[in-house]
């Protein structure tokens, strides 16, 4: 991550060495996940839009499975190679 724009913001930085310790510590103020599609890479750029306007994260099913998340929106299926834009 590029890091060299953020002191001038004066925000405060946390690392952290997992993005799973994320979810533990913010659980109580997610709603639940967003299932991007692993058959199409770009959906997971949905997913995390769709997340943050719903409260939610974006995670694969068993990601979301594994953290007692319920799902928001599935994403899966839903679209195929053909409705990616070329960039």
């Amino acid at each position: 991550m590029d890091l060299r724009w953020l002191p001038g913001t004066g925000a405060t930085v946390t690392r952290h060495d997992h993005a799973t310790d994320l979810v533990r510590r913010y659980r109580d103020d997610v709603r639940g996940a967003v299932l991007h599609d692993p058959d199409v890479p770009d959906s997971v750029n949905i997913a995390t839009t769709l997340a943050g306007l719903e409260d939610a994260v974006a995670a694969t099913a068993d990601r979301a499975r594994d953290h007692g998340l319920a799902t928001v929106a599935d994403l899966r299926g839903r679209f195929d190679a053909d409705d990616v834009l070329a960039t």
